[in-house]
C-alpha cells in the first residue's frame, strides 16, 4: 500500500524513498521488462535462425527423397501403373492450383490448411502420403 509519493509499504513499515530514486526504481523495472520481452523472443529467435533454417531446409529435403523414393516403388490401385516423379509433380500442380483458388474464395480470411494430396497417377486416382509408414494411402 503506498501512503504518499515518497514511502512504499513494507512488511516491517512504510519506507522513505526520495522522489529522484522512486523514479530511477521504476525506470530500471521497466528496463528489465522490456529486456526480458526481448531476450525472450527477438533477440534469442535472431541469433538461433542461422541454426534453425539450414536444418528445416535439410530435413525439407531428405522428406522430399524419401518421398520420391517411395513413389517410384508404389504402383497404383486402380491401374497398377508405378507413381513415379511424374505424379508427384502432377500432384503439386494440383494442390498449387487448389490453394489459388481457396484464396480466392477466401479473400481476408486467415486458412489453417494441411495438405492431403501428395501423389496423382495417370488415371487420376489420389494418393496421401503418410511420412510415419512411408507409405502412399489413397484418397477417398
Amino acid at each position: 500500500m503506498v501512503t504518499s509519493e515518497h514511502q512504499l509499504s513494507h512488511p516491517r513499515g512504510p519506507l522513505d524513498i526520495p522522489r529522484a530514486r522512486l523514479t530511477l526504481l521504476s525506470r530500471l523495472r521497466k528496463l528489465r521488462y522490456l529486456s526480458s520481452k526481448w531476450s525472450g523472443n527477438g533477440v534469442v529467435s535472431l541469433l538461433f535462425w542461422p541454426i534453425f533454417l539450414p536444418l528445416a531446409a535439410a530435413h525439407h529435403l531428405l522428406e522430399e527423397n524419401r518421398k520420391a523414393k517411395r513413389a517410384s516403388r508404389t504402383q497404383c490401385l486402380k491401374c497398377a501403373e508405378i507413381l513415379g516423379a511424374e505424379s508427384i509433380a502432377r500432384a503439386d500442380q494440383f494442390w498449387n492450383t487448389f490453394l489459388k483458388t481457396l484464396r480466392f474464395q477466401s479473400r481476408g480470411t486467415q486458412l489453417s490448411v494441411v495438405r492431403s494430396v501428395h501423389a496423382i497417377c495417370r488415371c487420376e486416382q489420389k494418393y496421401n502420403y503418410d511420412p510415419d509408414q512411408d507409405n502412399f494411402l489413397p484418397v477417398e
